[in-house]
């Protein structure tokens, strides 16, 4: 995950990306709302931009092998599962 985060701050000059960037580097357990929706919101952005590839790279961070929640998460992954996957459909079929 960290080099796909870095690859993307290292690539792409744009403010919201770095930001986002920064905040998954410091901090992203993929065990609360927060981290994951700040990986949702870069795919998000990816894609707003152009950057399909990015965006692909990003939503595959949130695979089930990525994420192992635990019971304590406060993240609603059902709820978030639609943002991502419709980035990807997009990325996928624009």
């Amino acid at each position: 995950m960290e080099e796909t985060i870095k690859r993307i701050a290292a690539e792409i000059d744009r403010k919201k990306v770095q930001s986002l960037c920064k905040k998954i580097l410091k901090k992203c357990s993929f065990r609360s709302t927060g981290d994951l929706s700040n990986v949702t919101e870069l795919a998000s952005w990816l894609y707003i931009y152009g950057y399909l590839d990015e965006a692909i790279a990003v939503c595959d961070l949130l695979s089930p092998k990525t994420i192992a929640l635990s019971p304590k998460s406060t993240y609603n992954l059902g709820e978030n599962r639609r943002s991502w996957h419709c980035v990807r459909v997009w990325a996928v079929h624009p």
